[in-house]
């Protein structure tokens, strides 16, 4: 007996799929494929209608579809933007934060080690 497995994904549920992904407050998430046409996104007027070509991320993706890797991060003046290939697809999925949001938690480690640090200095200085 010879058996074949078939699952039928719709654009819907991969939008769903991909719309539910949270990132910080206000980063955002999309896919596209190979050629840089937009699967899903965001502002569904550029969905299966407009192309990464026509986006500052696409000199990005150009190098990350260059590279070949399966994961890529990169950054610019303002954010961060990591490309991630869909294993056994020619889809891939962006996900977008701004270095703001990402750095926030480091901001504030480094806020209460400075005040810890100052802390420790004052009661040093009290025992003195």
């Amino acid at each position: 007996f010879v058996g074949v497995l078939a699952m039928d994904v719709t654009i819907d549920s991969i939008m769903q799929e991909i719309g539910a992904l949270k990132l910080g407050d206000s980063g955002s998430a999309y896919m596209v494929d190979e050629s840089g046409l937009f699967i899903t996104h965001s502002d569904p007027k550029r969905v299966l209608k407009a192309n990464i070509k026509s986006t500052p991320d696409f000199a990005f993706f150009k190098e990350f579809l260059a590279s070949r890797v399966s994961l890529e991060s990169y950054q610019d003046q303002d954010r961060l933007l990591v490309f991630a290939r869909v294993p056994g697809t020619r889809m891939i999925i962006a996900f977008e934060l701004p270095l703001a949001e990402f750095r926030a938690p480091l901001d504030e480690l480094k806020l209460i080690f400075a005040v810890g640090i100052l802390t420790a200095l004052l009661i040093l200085s009290l025992t003195i």
